[in-house]
């Protein structure tokens, strides 16, 4: 059966493999390869446990549940909300 595999090199996600188990068994040691879940993406971090997207603002701290969160939540309502980095506050 096909599986997603995420392929880790220094705690780096650099690609998505989709291969079965006897595949990613025959590779070099020079990888290493973990079962992908949604939140792995090329430049995500694997540190062992989970995925952790790259971080989006220097101003952005990781959450304990391996989340990036903003400094000031984002506000609720309609519409498209952008992070202005330099001013630290949420734009339409």
């Amino acid at each position: 059966m096909m599986k997603q595999f995420a392929r880790i090199k220094d705690g780096i996600v650099v690609n998505i493999e989709i291969a079965t188990d006897e595949w990613v068994a025959d590779q070099t040691n020079e990888f290493l390869f973990v079962e992908a879940t949604a939140s792995a993406g090329i430049g995500a971090i694997w540190n062992g446990e989970v995925f952790i997207l790259p971080k989006p603002f220097n101003s952005f701290i990781l959450g304990s549940d391996g989340i990036w969160i903003p400094p000031v939540p984002m506000p609720s309502g309609q519409g498209t909300w952008e992070w202005d980095e330099e001013e630290l506050t949420w734009n339409r």
